[in-house]
């Protein structure tokens, strides 16, 4: 399945929720109203997927909101691990019901672990995100280590005046553990909008701070560094000041059932209530309708809040 742009789409993220446990800044507004609203089911899923799968995606990534809030995410995971097309299944979560989950989702066949942790010291955590709780986020960590998740991302947003002065903190995390701190630059989307001249920080910030990274890869949206003799890597994600479009192979699919095409633009088409040819029909045109790249660097936002997107 190729775009208008020649590009192969084999990536789906999947947003199962706007719901979170956590209140990031950046993130979400404060909105009591997403409780009421009606989140695309299981049957929805298996359904989107077996008609993506078809087309050639292979990787699913569950996104949220907090995926783990939905009590049926488990089940979720395994009905998607029993789709033969899907190669890799992977979860981004905050980590707080990590401790809980962790062996459920491995008895699943989650495949990996993306771990949102934008600050070592707890009260920056509150800054951050008042509603999160410190020491279930790492408890979390050490019991998915126990059961057995390797190649565990952390994805840290630098964030100007906030993290900006931990960057050895965290490069120094991957000195003994084999895990991917991956730092990204902050975005301007949705609530994030009016903080955004303030808090953004390019991502050569981590270069500058360190010196002794080297480049070993490109991987897609991220490229990846190693400290010398540190078993980890570190990955910057640098859709501002060095935007990867060109190399974009992914969809998402919201908990509201909108097939998105581009994070930073609003363009949704809704798959709700279709019938299996009218998806396949909807999808293969969305596909043609992918956006060549974003349009930030002309203030051009997305107005959705990341949350309900599924970032």
């Amino acid at each position: 399945m190729k775009d208008s742009f020649n590009r192969e789409i084999k990536y789906l993220r999947l947003s199962i929720t706007e719901k979170c446990n956590h209140s990031c800044f950046y993130c979400r507004s404060i909105d009591n109203s997403i409780k009421n609203k009606e989140e695309i089911s299981i049957n929805e899923i298996n359904e989107y997927i077996s008609i993506l799968s078809d087309f050639g995606i292979n990787k699913v990534r569950l996104t949220g909101g907090e995926p783990l809030v939905r009590d049926d995410c488990v089940k979720i995971i395994e009905n998607i691990k029993k789709n033969k097309k899907i190669n890799e299944v992977c979860l981004t979560t905050n980590g707080e019901l990590l401790k809980k989950y962790a062996k459920s989702l491995k008895d699943a066949g989650l495949d990996r672990l993306n771990i949102s942790l934008n600050t070592l010291k707890e009260d920056r955590f509150k800054k951050i995100t008042p509603c999160g709780n410190f020491s279930s986020v790492f408890e979390g960590i050490e019991e998915s280590k126990k059961i057995g998740f390797n190649g565990t991302k952390i994805n840290v947003v630098l964030i100007r005046g906030i993290n900006d002065d931990e960057v050895l903190d965290f490069i120094n995390l991957t000195k003994n553990e084999d895990i991917t701190i991956r730092f990204i630059e902050f975005m301007p989307i949705g609530n994030a909008i009016e903080y955004f001249d303030k808090c953004y920080l390019d991502s050569n910030h981590i270069l500058s701070t360190c010196p002794q990274l080297e480049k070993i890869a490109d991987d897609g949206v991220s490229v990846v560094y190693k400290y010398p003799g540190f078993i980890g890597k570190i990955g910057l994600i640098k859709p501002i000041s060095d935007k990867f479009c060109k190399f974009c192979n992914r969809i998402r699919i919201t908990s509201d059932c909108k097939l998105r095409l581009c994070l930073h633009n609003d363009y949704s088409i809704d798959l709700k209530g279709k019938s299996r040819e009218d998806l396949k029909k909807v999808i293969k045109n969305g596909i043609m309708k992918k956006f060549y790249s974003h349009n930030i660097d002309d203030k051009v936002f997305s107005n959705t809040n990341m949350n309900e997107i599924g970032g």
